[in-house]
């Protein structure tokens, strides 16, 4: 077990590990010295700092790889900046992901080297912090706000690296490059950033592509204190409505009414809700909505979202297959919508959603799952969704000829 924090994480598994006395063993880190008596252990092996040479020689690798550095006025003053990470093997690391993207100028080694001394020097406990804030205040602007999006995640969450491409796609971090999409820019986006040693890749295909990510316990910190420091999102007041958290802390599951108003408004930029009657037209920049259970009229009125993610399943209020776009207004509106994600668990007959789907201008992706995307209507002057490039688990869907004519070929 990895990075335990408190003794009920091992009351919860103990029951299921027996002690039949046969030398079996169960290997446990954690943080917290305290915590080592009440895991029943006598004692535990205190992990040492890194020395010198050995933070030398990762910081080495981590820029050079295997061919080492054969500049001694370099190797100099990357032995200095080992130094100054106080033997911390995340500080080495991230620093090194920081001087292995960087042009190799003596000067700009010289600049990093001064920085971690003075951070080594302060007498507060943030040195590690201060040490990785380097490696985020010399990220390209464009990465900043990718970076720091990673908060709005749970700690030790497994971020699927698809759904992470389209909300930076959704939020607008991605700026256009021509003859690429901006999901290819997103993935280069999230390269840098793991070859900086910024963000962790959890999973990967055999061909190396990643599948889900996440980010270390320290480099959140980081996020949150630079996250809180930019107002970078405002994030809903969750003390102001009966909420729950679902996958990411910057949204907002509602179980039921609302139990107030929220006190933040017109920067809000995510939000879920379940059976939620509750207007939200004061939430007026909500570019993405995540759904869970049956999605109220009110909740899809927003001309600006861009996301729209439903998951239905037999524990919602509602049965799924009573769910339906029963007033055109639902999305009829949404003429920014980039996204659209519909999982139904159920047994029933499968939802059709409304032809107007093929009005959205804007759309890249249709993802839907047990229910029917109908064919577009044969009218005149009709649009052509240039930007569709994914059609995905449709329920008997037919490439018609209105259909092709509708797609960008």
């Amino acid at each position: 077990m990895d990075d335990v924090w408190s003794i009920k994480a091992w009351d919860d598994l103990n029951r299921f590990f027996p002690n039949n006395r046969n030398g079996s063993r169960i290997m446990m880190t954690t943080r917290l010295k305290d915590l080592v008596g009440s895991l029943g252990c006598l004692e535990a092996y205190l992990m040492n700092f890194l020395d010198e040479d050995r933070s030398w020689n990762l910081l080495r690798e981590k820029i050079f790889g295997q061919e080492g550095c054969s500049n001694s006025e370099l190797e100099k003053i990357g032995k200095d900046i080992a130094k100054g990470c106080g033997g911390l093997p995340l500080a080495v690391i991230v620093i090194g992901g920081l001087l292995a993207n960087s042009d190799m100028r003596l000067e700009y080694w010289e600049s990093v080297a001064k920085n971690v001394k003075t951070f080594a020097n302060s007498d507060d406990n943030n040195h590690c912090l201060k040490i990785l804030s380097l490696s985020y205040n010399n990220l390209p602007i464009r990465l900043k706000p990718c970076f720091l999006y990673m908060r709005i995640f749970l700690e030790d969450a497994k971020i699927s690296v698809t759904e992470l491409i389209k909300l930076w796609v959704v939020e607008g971090f991605v700026k256009p490059v021509r003859g690429k999409t901006l999901e290819k820019i997103a993935e280069e986006y999230l390269k840098v950033l793991v070859d900086r040693n910024l963000i962790l890749v959890r999973k990967r295909t055999r061909s190396g592509s990643f599948i889900t990510c996440g980010i270390h316990d320290l480099l959140r910190d980081l996020c949150v204190i630079e996250f809180e420091k930019q107002h970078f999102i405002r994030v809903p007041k969750r003390q102001y409505i009966n909420t729950l958290l679902w996958n990411s802390e910057m949204c907002v599951l509602c179980r039921g009414q609302c139990q107030g108003k929220h006190s933040s408004t017109s920067n809000d930029t995510g939000l879920v809700c379940q059976i939620c009657e509750s207007t939200y037209s004061d939430l007026t920049e909500l570019r993405w909505l995540k759904v869970i259970g049956q999605p109220s009229e009110k909740c899809l009125q927003h001309t600006k979202l861009q996301d729209i993610y439903i998951l239905s399943s037999p524990d919602s209020d509602h049965a799924p297959n009573e769910y339906e776009f029963a007033s055109p207004s639902t999305l009829d509106l949404q003429w920014n919508l980039r996204y659209l994600f519909i999982l139904l668990i159920n047994n029933g007959e499968p939802i059709v959603l409304p032809s107007k789907v093929w009005e959205m201008p804007q759309l890249r992706c249709i993802d839907v799952r047990n229910a029917v995307l109908p064919d577009p209507l044969d009218i005149q002057d009709s649009i052509i969704l240039e930007n569709l490039s994914e059609l995905s688990h449709l329920y008997e869907f037919k490439c018609a000829k209105e259909v092709l004519e509708r797609i960008q070929i």
